[in-house]
């Protein structure tokens, strides 16, 4: 196994690889939605999903991530933003809710 990768840079920014993300999350494959953060900071944070037709909930009809996988894949992010930091590693983070969220079609690729 590779071993985490966790990079900060000068500013304070976090970088994270998949096992570091496995380490920091509760989460596990299917319900793992981030492959990588590019860049976690006090308030602000960017991650990435790779997405294949080998994931068990890809349709042969909608070749997109479906919406509430979208808003968990944001929630697992967000939740990062809370647990990264050493203070609160053995905290828990929880969405409590979403009042209005709308999506704009996209394509794949």
């Amino acid at each position: 196994q590779s071993a985490a990768r966790e990079s900060e840079s000068e500013d304070g920014r976090i970088a994270l690889d998949a096992a570091a993300l496995i380490r920091l999350l509760p989460h596990r494959h299917p319900m793992l939605l981030l492959d990588r953060v590019q860049e976690l900071s006090a308030m602000r944070a960017r991650g990435y999903k790779n997405i294949s037709a080998n994931e068990p909930w890809w349709s042969s009809v909608h070749h997109a991530l479906p919406n509430t996988l979208v808003i968990e894949a944001m929630a697992q992010l967000g939740g990062l933003l809370v647990v990264a930091p050493a203070d609160y590693r053995r905290k828990m983070a929880y969405l409590a809710g979403i009042g209005t969220a709308r999506f704009k079609a996209c394509g794949s690729g």
